[in-house]
């Protein structure tokens, strides 16, 4: 139920794409000329993956390859919004591949929430986080299990993929 969940659908921005339903650093990279999410083939499964990488950015210093799925905020760099999504499952599951160059890991977070009509507010229902250890320098599925904190059914999900933590390193991916 994720969207573009094997980041099959890209959409052409001139000189450089987005994945469909994911928010990236792009946009606001792209002035300088540097990417920080690009798509890069063959996926495993499908066509295409997106490839995460940290970088130098003129000015800016190192700039974090980061993708939510959902809305990102570009000045605090956390995400604002998910997609919906009602189900309670018990793991988050995938492939990756990663690198480190610094010393400052990257992660994926995945939270589910519901929106509270009367407090106005999301309200938490189950996360995972998942700390990229070592490297994977092939594909390597991996499991999060979802840790829940709520018997209520969630209306979203928010998903942040990093190719580094609060300190990235240039190359990072």
């Amino acid at each position: 139920q994720i969207p573009n969940n094997g980041f099959e659908s890209w959409t052409n921005m001139g000189s450089y794409s987005n994945p469909d339903n994911w928010s990236t650093l792009n946009d606001m990279t792209a002035q300088f000329g540097v990417y920080t999410c690009t798509k890069g083939t063959p996926g495993n499964p499908g066509t295409s993956y997106m490839k995460l990488t940290s970088k130098s950015v003129l000015g800016m210093g190192v700039i974090g390859g980061i993708a939510i799925c959902g809305t990102i905020d570009t000045l605090s760099m956390q995400p604002i919004g998910g997609f919906p999504f009602t189900n309670r499952p018990a793991n988050f599951t995938g492939s990756w591949q990663h690198m480190i160059f610094g010393s400052s890991q990257g992660y994926i977070d995945v939270t589910l929430t519901y929106w509270d009509a009367g407090m106005q507010m999301r309200m938490p229902v189950a996360s995972a986080h998942q700390t990229l250890s070592g490297m994977a320098m092939n594909w390597a599925n991996f499991t999060m299990p979802l840790t829940y904190v709520s018997g209520l059914a969630p209306d979203s999900c928010i998903i942040v993929l990093s190719a580094s933590g609060n300190t990235p390193a240039a190359n990072d991916y």
